[in-house]
Protein backbone atom coordinates (compact mmCIF):
# COMPACT_ATOMS: atom_id res chain seq x y z
CA UNK A 1 0.00 0.00 0.00
CA UNK A 2 1.58 3.40 -1.07
CA UNK A 3 2.05 5.76 1.94
CA UNK A 4 1.43 9.69 2.22
CA UNK A 5 4.65 10.51 0.75
CA UNK A 6 4.67 8.26 -2.47
CA UNK A 7 0.70 9.28 -3.47
CA UNK A 8 1.86 13.06 -3.38
CA UNK A 9 4.79 12.14 -5.64
CA UNK A 10 2.73 10.46 -7.73
CA UNK A 11 0.61 13.66 -7.62
CA UNK A 12 3.35 16.45 -8.04
CA UNK A 13 4.81 14.40 -10.93
CA UNK A 14 2.29 13.00 -12.91
CA UNK A 15 1.46 14.97 -16.36
CA UNK A 16 -1.96 13.41 -16.80
CA UNK A 17 -3.52 14.59 -12.86
CA UNK A 18 -1.88 18.04 -13.77
CA UNK A 19 -3.60 18.32 -16.63
CA UNK A 20 -6.81 17.32 -15.00
CA UNK A 21 -6.66 19.50 -12.63
CA UNK A 22 -5.92 22.72 -15.00
CA UNK A 23 -8.93 21.33 -16.93
CA UNK A 24 -10.90 21.42 -13.99
CA UNK A 25 -9.93 24.83 -13.10
CA UNK A 26 -10.62 26.50 -16.48
CA UNK A 27 -14.38 24.72 -16.87
CA UNK A 28 -15.58 25.28 -13.87
CA UNK A 29 -14.58 29.35 -14.96
CA UNK A 30 -15.99 29.10 -17.67
CA UNK A 31 -19.13 27.48 -15.95
CA UNK A 32 -19.26 30.10 -12.98
CA UNK A 33 -19.65 32.74 -16.13
CA UNK A 34 -22.00 31.30 -17.85
CA UNK A 35 -24.20 30.50 -14.87
CA UNK A 36 -24.40 33.44 -13.84
CA UNK A 37 -26.14 34.97 -16.36
CA UNK A 38 -28.33 32.36 -16.17
CA UNK A 39 -29.10 32.63 -12.55
CA UNK A 40 -31.00 36.66 -13.66
CA UNK A 41 -32.96 34.44 -16.02
CA UNK A 42 -36.47 35.90 -14.53
CA UNK A 43 -38.64 33.45 -17.12
CA UNK A 44 -37.10 30.20 -14.91
CA UNK A 45 -39.28 28.93 -12.62
CA UNK A 46 -38.26 28.37 -8.71
CA UNK A 47 -37.31 24.67 -9.37
CA UNK A 48 -35.11 25.94 -12.32
CA UNK A 49 -33.84 28.79 -10.15
CA UNK A 50 -32.32 26.43 -7.50
CA UNK A 51 -31.09 24.20 -9.73
CA UNK A 52 -28.91 26.53 -11.37
CA UNK A 53 -28.05 27.90 -8.10
CA UNK A 54 -26.52 24.77 -6.83
CA UNK A 55 -24.77 24.04 -9.97
CA UNK A 56 -23.10 27.49 -9.60
CA UNK A 57 -22.08 26.31 -6.18
CA UNK A 58 -20.57 23.12 -7.61
CA UNK A 59 -18.66 24.97 -10.14
CA UNK A 60 -17.62 27.50 -7.64
CA UNK A 61 -16.26 24.92 -5.15
CA UNK A 62 -14.75 23.25 -8.18
CA UNK A 63 -13.10 26.02 -9.22
CA UNK A 64 -12.01 27.75 -5.78
CA UNK A 65 -10.40 24.26 -5.33
CA UNK A 66 -8.70 24.11 -8.87
CA UNK A 67 -7.39 27.08 -8.21
CA UNK A 68 -5.98 26.26 -4.63
CA UNK A 69 -4.51 22.90 -6.26
CA UNK A 70 -2.37 24.76 -8.84
CA UNK A 71 -1.32 27.20 -6.75
CA UNK A 72 0.03 24.86 -4.59
CA UNK A 73 1.33 22.71 -7.52
CA UNK A 74 3.75 25.53 -8.67
CA UNK A 75 4.76 26.96 -5.21
CA UNK A 76 5.62 23.65 -3.92
CA UNK A 77 8.93 22.67 -2.79
CA UNK A 78 8.71 18.77 -2.15
CA UNK A 79 5.77 16.54 -3.14
CA UNK A 80 4.71 16.35 0.42
CA UNK A 81 3.59 20.32 0.52
CA UNK A 82 0.88 19.03 -1.87
CA UNK A 83 -0.82 16.87 1.39
CA UNK A 84 -4.07 18.67 3.68
CA UNK A 85 -6.01 16.57 6.03
CA UNK A 86 -9.53 15.89 5.94
CA UNK A 87 -10.43 19.34 8.39
CA UNK A 88 -9.08 21.45 5.22
CA UNK A 89 -10.32 19.30 2.57
CA UNK A 90 -14.10 19.18 4.11
CA UNK A 91 -14.01 23.25 4.36
CA UNK A 92 -13.01 23.11 0.49
CA UNK A 93 -14.96 20.92 -0.34
CA UNK A 94 -17.82 21.17 1.55
CA UNK A 95 -19.86 23.72 -1.33
CA UNK A 96 -19.50 20.99 -3.75
CA UNK A 97 -20.87 18.49 -1.44
CA UNK A 98 -24.02 20.19 -1.15
CA UNK A 99 -24.05 21.43 -4.54
CA UNK A 100 -24.43 17.74 -5.98
CA UNK A 101 -27.05 16.94 -3.72
CA UNK A 102 -28.92 20.21 -4.68
CA UNK A 103 -28.54 19.27 -8.45
CA UNK A 104 -29.23 15.94 -8.17
CA UNK A 105 -32.82 16.46 -6.15
CA UNK A 106 -33.60 19.63 -7.70
CA UNK A 107 -34.33 17.77 -10.56
CA UNK A 108 -36.18 15.23 -8.73
CA UNK A 109 -38.37 17.39 -7.62
CA UNK A 110 -38.79 19.00 -11.27
CA UNK A 111 -40.11 15.20 -12.52
CA UNK A 112 -42.66 14.86 -9.67
CA UNK A 113 -43.40 18.37 -10.99
CA UNK A 114 -43.91 17.69 -14.41
CA UNK A 115 -45.82 14.10 -13.67
CA UNK A 116 -48.40 16.34 -11.74
CA UNK A 117 -48.56 18.70 -14.22
CA UNK A 118 -48.83 15.98 -17.26
CA UNK A 119 -52.02 14.52 -14.96
CA UNK A 120 -53.73 17.97 -14.29
CA UNK A 121 -53.98 19.65 -18.24
CA UNK A 122 -57.13 21.82 -17.56
CA UNK A 123 -56.45 22.74 -13.74
CA UNK A 124 -52.57 23.17 -13.29
CA UNK A 125 -52.00 26.40 -14.54
CA UNK A 126 -54.28 27.81 -11.83
CA UNK A 127 -53.65 26.00 -8.92
CA UNK A 128 -49.97 24.68 -8.61
CA UNK A 129 -47.71 25.48 -5.96
CA UNK A 130 -44.00 24.89 -6.21
CA UNK A 131 -43.27 26.15 -2.97
CA UNK A 132 -43.99 21.93 -1.55
CA UNK A 133 -41.50 20.64 -4.09
CA UNK A 134 -38.77 23.47 -3.23
CA UNK A 135 -39.10 22.52 0.60
CA UNK A 136 -39.15 18.90 -0.28
CA UNK A 137 -36.10 18.70 -2.04
CA UNK A 138 -34.28 21.47 0.37
CA UNK A 139 -35.11 18.69 3.00
CA UNK A 140 -33.17 16.43 1.38
CA UNK A 141 -30.50 18.03 0.47
CA UNK A 142 -30.03 19.28 4.06
CA UNK A 143 -30.03 15.69 5.40
CA UNK A 144 -28.06 14.35 3.03
CA UNK A 145 -25.15 17.20 3.04
CA UNK A 146 -25.13 16.81 7.07
CA UNK A 147 -24.66 13.13 7.13
CA UNK A 148 -22.02 13.48 4.55
CA UNK A 149 -20.25 15.96 6.22
CA UNK A 150 -20.47 13.92 9.94
CA UNK A 151 -18.74 11.35 8.08
CA UNK A 152 -16.61 12.67 6.05
CA UNK A 153 -13.72 12.63 8.61
CA UNK A 154 -10.88 15.61 9.73
CA UNK A 155 -8.01 13.61 10.39
CA UNK A 156 -6.65 11.48 7.09
CA UNK A 157 -4.38 12.97 4.92
CA UNK A 158 -4.58 13.17 0.97
CA UNK A 159 -2.71 15.32 -1.70
CA UNK A 160 -5.96 16.47 -3.41
CA UNK A 161 -9.19 16.81 -1.52
CA UNK A 162 -11.97 14.58 -2.94
CA UNK A 163 -15.92 14.05 -2.14
CA UNK A 164 -15.69 10.39 -0.96
CA UNK A 165 -13.27 10.69 2.07
CA UNK A 166 -11.58 7.38 3.29
CA UNK A 167 -13.31 7.93 6.90
CA UNK A 168 -16.71 8.00 5.65
CA UNK A 169 -16.30 5.82 2.27
CA UNK A 170 -18.43 3.12 3.34
CA UNK A 171 -21.46 5.42 4.09
CA UNK A 172 -21.06 8.10 1.37
CA UNK A 173 -20.71 4.96 -1.40
CA UNK A 174 -23.85 4.23 -0.28
CA UNK A 175 -25.42 8.05 -0.55
CA UNK A 176 -23.66 8.23 -4.13
CA UNK A 177 -25.66 4.93 -5.21
CA UNK A 178 -28.79 6.04 -3.97
CA UNK A 179 -28.03 9.16 -6.10
CA UNK A 180 -26.94 7.27 -9.18
CA UNK A 181 -30.49 5.42 -8.92
CA UNK A 182 -32.75 8.95 -8.35
CA UNK A 183 -30.33 10.22 -11.37
CA UNK A 184 -31.47 7.12 -13.23
CA UNK A 185 -35.08 7.56 -11.99
CA UNK A 186 -35.28 10.88 -12.77
CA UNK A 187 -33.96 10.15 -16.53
CA UNK A 188 -36.62 7.72 -17.04
CA UNK A 189 -39.24 9.58 -15.44
CA UNK A 190 -38.69 13.14 -18.03
CA UNK A 191 -38.66 10.52 -20.76
CA UNK A 192 -41.60 8.48 -20.53
CA UNK A 193 -43.28 11.72 -19.76
CA UNK A 194 -42.16 13.41 -22.67
CA UNK A 195 -43.38 10.60 -24.57
CA UNK A 196 -46.67 10.59 -23.06
CA UNK A 197 -47.14 14.06 -23.64
CA UNK A 198 -46.32 13.89 -27.76
CA UNK A 199 -48.74 11.05 -27.67
CA UNK A 200 -51.09 13.27 -26.09
CA UNK A 201 -50.76 15.81 -28.14
CA UNK A 202 -50.77 14.42 -31.79
CA UNK A 203 -53.36 11.82 -30.99
CA UNK A 204 -56.25 13.52 -29.57
CA UNK A 205 -55.16 17.38 -29.00
CA UNK A 206 -59.07 18.31 -30.76
CA UNK A 207 -60.84 16.91 -27.82
CA UNK A 208 -58.31 18.99 -25.45
CA UNK A 209 -59.75 22.65 -24.34
CA UNK A 210 -57.13 25.63 -24.98
CA UNK A 211 -55.59 25.56 -21.26
CA UNK A 212 -55.39 22.16 -21.83
CA UNK A 213 -53.26 22.41 -25.18
CA UNK A 214 -52.03 25.57 -23.78
CA UNK A 215 -50.21 22.93 -20.41
CA UNK A 216 -49.36 20.14 -22.63
CA UNK A 217 -47.72 22.74 -25.00
CA UNK A 218 -45.71 24.24 -22.24
CA UNK A 219 -45.00 19.98 -20.82
CA UNK A 220 -43.51 19.34 -23.70
CA UNK A 221 -41.45 22.63 -24.20
CA UNK A 222 -40.10 22.05 -20.63
CA UNK A 223 -39.78 18.19 -20.61
CA UNK A 224 -37.44 18.92 -23.88
CA UNK A 225 -35.37 20.97 -21.68
CA UNK A 226 -34.65 19.30 -18.65
CA UNK A 227 -34.16 16.02 -20.31
CA UNK A 228 -30.35 16.50 -21.79
CA UNK A 229 -29.84 18.78 -18.80
CA UNK A 230 -30.01 15.49 -16.66
CA UNK A 231 -28.04 13.87 -18.77
CA UNK A 232 -25.07 15.46 -17.94
CA UNK A 233 -26.31 15.91 -13.86
CA UNK A 234 -23.56 14.96 -11.32
CA UNK A 235 -20.62 16.53 -12.91
CA UNK A 236 -19.99 20.22 -12.49
CA UNK A 237 -19.54 20.43 -16.77
CA UNK A 238 -23.36 20.85 -16.23
CA UNK A 239 -22.80 24.60 -15.51
CA UNK A 240 -21.42 24.58 -19.22
CA UNK A 241 -23.80 22.26 -20.84
CA UNK A 242 -27.15 23.55 -18.98
CA UNK A 243 -26.71 27.40 -20.13
CA UNK A 244 -25.63 26.37 -23.83
CA UNK A 245 -28.81 23.73 -23.91
CA UNK A 246 -31.02 26.77 -22.90
CA UNK A 247 -29.86 29.18 -24.93
CA UNK A 248 -30.34 27.09 -28.31
CA UNK A 249 -33.90 26.42 -27.00
CA UNK A 250 -34.37 30.27 -26.28
CA UNK A 251 -32.82 30.97 -30.12
CA UNK A 252 -34.48 28.43 -31.81
CA UNK A 253 -38.16 29.53 -30.29
CA UNK A 254 -37.46 33.31 -31.17
CA UNK A 255 -36.63 31.69 -34.57
CA UNK A 256 -40.29 29.68 -35.24
CA UNK A 257 -41.61 33.08 -33.80
CA UNK A 258 -40.11 35.18 -36.12
CA UNK A 259 -40.89 32.67 -39.07
CA UNK A 260 -44.50 32.95 -37.67
CA UNK A 261 -45.19 36.41 -37.66
CA UNK A 262 -43.10 36.85 -40.90
CA UNK A 263 -45.39 34.26 -42.66
CA UNK A 264 -48.79 36.02 -41.13
CA UNK A 265 -47.50 39.39 -42.21
CA UNK A 266 -50.23 41.30 -44.46
CA UNK A 267 -47.46 42.47 -46.04
CA UNK A 268 -45.74 39.37 -47.19
CA UNK A 269 -46.04 38.37 -50.40
CA UNK A 270 -46.96 34.57 -49.24
CA UNK A 271 -49.65 35.85 -47.38
CA UNK A 272 -51.17 37.18 -50.40
CA UNK A 273 -50.41 34.02 -52.07
CA UNK A 274 -52.07 32.31 -49.85
CA UNK A 275 -54.50 34.67 -49.55
CA UNK A 276 -55.85 34.99 -52.88
CA UNK A 277 -56.05 31.25 -53.62
CA UNK A 278 -58.34 30.98 -50.46
CA UNK A 279 -60.24 34.18 -51.58
CA UNK A 280 -61.02 32.66 -55.39
CA UNK A 281 -61.19 29.03 -54.33
CA UNK A 282 -64.36 28.13 -56.31
CA UNK A 283 -64.67 31.05 -58.46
Amino acid sequence: MLSNDDIADLYANNLYLKCVIVFRFLTSGVAIALLMKMLAHKSLVALMNFHALWTFILCLSTFVDGAINVYTHLTMRISSDLLVIGAQCLMRRVLAIVGVYGSVFSLLAMSIERYRASKKLATYEYTACGTKYVVFHLAIVACLSTIHCLVYGTTWIIPHCVLVSREGENVIRIIVAALVLTEIFTITSFAKLLSTNIKTRNGNSHNLTLSERYQLTENIRMLKLLLPIDSFNLVYLQGIVMPVIMLIRSRSERALEKQLISTNNPSNICFFSRYNIEITKGW
